[in-house]
């Protein structure tokens, strides 16, 4: 019997473009693979701790407080978006670019770029995907908000003056999407990593 995987079968019998199931893909293994109870972070049995809602919200508070402390992009450097571990983000601000981190990606001293509508929607597409199954990732509903997230972030690297995109090998699915708008404006975009890439081929 040939093996079967889930983004296979789906490219073949699906509507949905292979570039939308790409950005996908890791959503649709989790959901498809890590289903039952013999795995103990089975995905249909993930609930959330109050301490945990907690942690989110003053964390959502304080991604809010640094937008609204952080200027606009200074147009006489250039501006790196970047999700890069260790110190790489201190050493290129050293070199003399303006480092910012997407507000989806956290660091206590990270500069995170000011943009209001980029965070909303990315707390709501986020939001949205942490509570969906495997078959609402597949409706129109849903593609249709990856559509609108993906213009605000065009958007929002233009406005805020994008020379370059830095993502981690750890990809998350707003890091492809984010990708692909990088690709659309010709901006470079970027692989930090330790080890060999596994996500990055399909979206270069």
């Amino acid at each position: 019997m040939k093996n079967f995987y889930i983004l296979d079968f789906l490219k073949k019998n699906s509507d949905l473009d292979s570039k939308k199931l790409e950005i996908l893909k890791q959503e649709f293994d989790f959901r498809f693979y890590s289903y039952g109870d013999q795995f103990k972070y089975a995905h249909e049995n993930k609930k959330q701790k109050f301490s945990t809602v907690l942690f989110q919200y003053l964390k959502s508070l304080y991604i809010r407080l640094k937008i609204f402390l952080n200027k606009k992009s200074n147009n006489n450097k250039k501006a790196i978006l970047s999700s890069a571990y260790f110190n790489l983000n201190n050493e290129l601000s050293k070199l003399g670019f303006e480092v910012y981190s997407p507000s989806w990606y956290l660091k206590k001293d990270g500069n995170v770029l000011p943009n209001f509508s980029l965070f909303n929607s990315s707390k709501k597409i986020l939001a949205t995907l942490s509570s969906s199954n495997f078959r609402d990732l597949l409706t129109p509903n849903f593609i249709t908000q990856i559509d609108e997230f993906e213009k605000i972030v065009l958007k929002a690297l233009q406005i805020n003056n994008i020379q370059a995109v830095i993502v981690s090998n750890d990809m998350t699915f707003i890091d492809k999407i984010l990708i692909d708008a990088c690709k659309k404006l010709k901006i470079p975009s970027f692989l930090f990593l330790h080890g060999l890439p596994p996500n990055f081929n399909l979206m270069d």
